[in-house]
């Protein structure tokens, strides 16, 4: 083996030494992204709303005024549940018996009741966390 053949073989070693480090690197960065990708979508993920209440309720209507009673099932809580009239976006404004805002607790019999002209149906929602469930849809309002 001549001189410059043997320059030519350690040139060629430090370049190949230079790319797998490199390659190292960028290996390592992956893994390091991907771990803190699982560990942030462990920590960040609220997951299923735990329990899910149950309610049975009926609805009726007079010309301004849509009435829902609680007729069975959870106590429900104003904090977690929502009215959506008609399919608004925003949740109805929802008042009680004393035809106040409703806040607390809707147990078995009472009656809430939501101001709106020809209500075709209400959703109940149940959010809790990020999530939301719909408990029940009530088209069948008389």
């Amino acid at each position: 083996m001549t001189i410059h053949q043997s320059l030519k073989l350690r040139a060629s070693i430090k370049k190949e030494s230079a790319v797998s480090e490199v390659i190292g690197v960028i290996i390592l960065l992956s893994l390091v992204v991907i771990g803190l990708g699982i560990v942030s979508s462990v920590l960040l993920f609220d997951g299923t709303p735990g329990k899910i209440p149950r309610v049975e309720v009926q609805a009726w209507k007079s010309s301004t005024t849509l009435f829902i009673v609680h007729q069975g099932g959870d106590i429900l809580s104003s904090d977690t549940i929502e009215f959506h009239v008609n399919g608004n976006d925003e949740p109805a404004e929802v008042k009680d018996e004393a035809d106040l805002e409703w806040t607390g607790s809707w147990k078995l019999g009472e009656v809430l009741h939501i101001e709106v002209t020809d209500p075709q149906y209400v959703q109940i929602i149940y959010v809790k966390g990020r999530g939301e469930t719909l408990l029940k849809n009530i088209s069948e309002i008389y």
